[in-house]
């Protein structure tokens, strides 16, 4: 009489689904909670494999702008002085071709050039294909004669020299870009 009063609503279930019911409710229970919990740390282990990655791939692209943007830098502080030494001679626009070409063998910079305000200018250019272009103007023109003024543009040997003017260009003066105006 007494199991009457403590289970009246499982009179008339089999034994045996009384006692598989609660273990079957054990092993879902386990089995979601674990789910659960792989899913939760398996978001928080790809969260911080991207922050680790993003880290990594923010640092990399720090050393690879300082180095570029250093670079730069270094070749002006270079020919700075050579300048101020007399090593390099602002008037002999072919010697100062050679030894910017000389410096493209060593550094990975797509152009170095100099110009001055009497419209002279001599530039070594780095092409797509690895060779190189000198950029010419010898002239002296006043700013009123800059459309007039003529580059001349030459492919550069292996050794740095002129061997054959490919074309010519008319009005590019480089007192009018900003790297000369600034």
């Amino acid at each position: 009489t007494s199991t009457k009063l403590v289970f009246p609503s499982f009179k008339g279930l089999p034994l045996r689904f009384i006692l598989v019911v609660p273990f079957v409710l054990q092993i879902f229970a386990a089995v979601g909670l674990t789910g659960y919990f792989s899913l939760r740390n398996g978001k928080q282990a790809v969260n911080d494999l991207a922050n680790q990655l993003m880290y990594k791939h923010s640092e990399l692209v720090d050393r690879h702008l300082d180095r570029y943007l250093t670079v730069p830098n270094q070749i002006n502080q270079i020919n700075i002085g050579a300048i101020e030494l007399g090593l390099l001679d602002l008037q002999d626009l072919p010697i100062m071709g050679r030894y910017f070409w000389k410096q493209m063998q060593v550094y990975d910079v797509g152009y170095i050039n100099y110009g001055d305000r009497d419209g002279r200018f001599i530039g070594i250019e780095r092409l797509n294909n690895g060779k190189f272009l000198i950029n010419e103007v010898p002239g002296k023109t006043s700013l009123e004669q800059a459309e007039n003024s003529i580059t001349y543009i030459y492919n550069a040997d292996s050794k740095g020299h002129r061997t054959k003017l490919p074309e010519t260009a008319k009005g590019n003066d480089h007192r009018f870009e900003h790297w000369y105006t600034d």
